[in-house]
């Protein structure tokens, strides 16, 4: 051993502490008998054991430390042969005693402030469910407050609320119809969330400050998701508001388009900014690229209308210089002989029969309406 590791260490002796950046202290008190000689290292210096004595230093950052007299011995420590006059000593230990004050001042603090802050939320948010004493602020209770929340704030959509306990978490569940943005139901779920998984060191940590009050509150959950569904009207209404912007007003899509992905394969133009129509009603739907889709009203109640008779609907296609037949219903089978005949061929794309436009083609399609001819048996 060096001298520094042999020799004694004196009160006021001052010392560094190489760990967590650094700092220096003072040796403000030796407490038990120095036994150097005995103390060994292990591991290249790693690690030390042996020594009999514990030493009280008072580092420069205000606190105050009793240390084992090996690990001031240790590698990661040295020890300066400058001693420190009785005045320092006492003015070290003065500051450790001044961070004491203003630490204990300081928590009281934020005690008093967390009080405050906790009548202030359960005042303003009166009308939702807070946790009782001594129960679990967890995720049922953040189901019933986010039930109760986005009933409040999106008075007439139905949402489906639903809480789940499982090995190592629990999660609260949304699902909804139509009705508002994803963002906007996550701005009322992401009050309720306890914190965030942090994929890149693997670890969940828990918010703090105001948002860990508001969760201790009114429950928490580790983790929320939302799943957002359309009607058919919603769908097809999103279609034909990007048929109509686009220029496709002659395209008749259908669910079963829809449905069957068939229209990925539809281009749009540069600057709709994304390249099919697919996507292009996906990104109207979900609020990207239009308003929000929040049912209406349900209608009065009416009496049926008596049944009248079937039409059929044809229209010419300038774009594809061709004629349009769209049936309500299959046609009998004598007229679907006499549009093969003139020519028209069934369209699964477009959901028509079509020809293409001639004198000889638009007469029969007048004709086919004009007769009624495609009435279902």
């Amino acid at each position: 051993m060096s001298k520094n590791e042999t020799s004694p260490i004196t009160r006021g002796q001052r010392v560094f502490c190489g760990l967590y950046g650094g700092k220096r202290g003072i040796v403000a008190a030796i407490i038990g008998e120095q036994q150097p000689s005995n103390i060994r290292s292990l591991h290249g210096g790693a690690v030390v054991a042996g020594g009999n004595a514990y030493l009280e230093i008072a580092f420069e950052n205000g606190t105050l430390s009793r240390v084992p007299e090996a690990i001031v011995r240790g590698c990661q420590w040295q020890i300066f042969p400058e001693v420190a006059t009785d005045e320092q000593i006492h003015e070290a230990l003065a500051a450790v005693l001044q961070k004491q004050i203003d630490d204990e001042f300081k928590a009281q603090q934020a005690a008093r402030d967390e009080a405050n802050l906790r009548d202030r939320l359960a005042s303003e948010y009166a009308w939702l469910q807070r946790v009782k004493d001594g129960e679990y602020a967890g995720p049922v209770l953040a189901a019933q407050n986010i039930r109760t929340e986005l009933k409040r704030t999106f008075p007439g959509v139905k949402f489906s609320v639903r809480s789940s306990r499982y090995s190592g978490g629990n999660s609260v569940h949304v699902e909804w119809t139509n009705g508002p943005k994803e963002a906007a139901v996550n701005d009322i779920l992401d009050k309720y969330e306890a914190g965030r998984f942090d994929g890149m060191d693997d670890s969940y940590n828990y918010k703090s400050g105001t948002a860990r009050v508001w969760c201790e509150l009114f429950g928490s959950a580790k983790y929320t998701s939302t799943t957002r569904e359309f009607t058919e009207s919603a769908i097809l209404h999103a279609m034909a508001t990007l048929a109509t912007r686009y220029g496709h007003t002659g395209e008749a899509f259908t669910m079963e388009d829809w449905k069957q992905g068939r229209l990925w394969y539809v281009e749009l133009p540069k600057g709709a900014g994304y390249g099919d129509f697919q996507r292009g009603v996906r990104e109207y739907l979900h609020g990207r690229d239009g308003a929000d889709l929040v049912p209406a009203p349900a209608p009065e109640p009416q009496a049926e209308p008596a049944a009248l008779p079937q039409s059929c609907i044809w229209s010419p296609n300038e774009a594809k210089g061709g004629i349009e037949i769209r049936f309500p219903e299959p046609p009998l089978a004598e007229v679907r002989e006499l549009l093969k005949a003139e020519g028209f061929r069934w369209s699964q794309r477009g959901g028509c029969w079509w020809a293409k436009a001639t004198p000889a083609t638009e007469a029969t399609a007048r004709q086919i309406a004009a007769n009624m001819l495609f009435m279902t048996a």
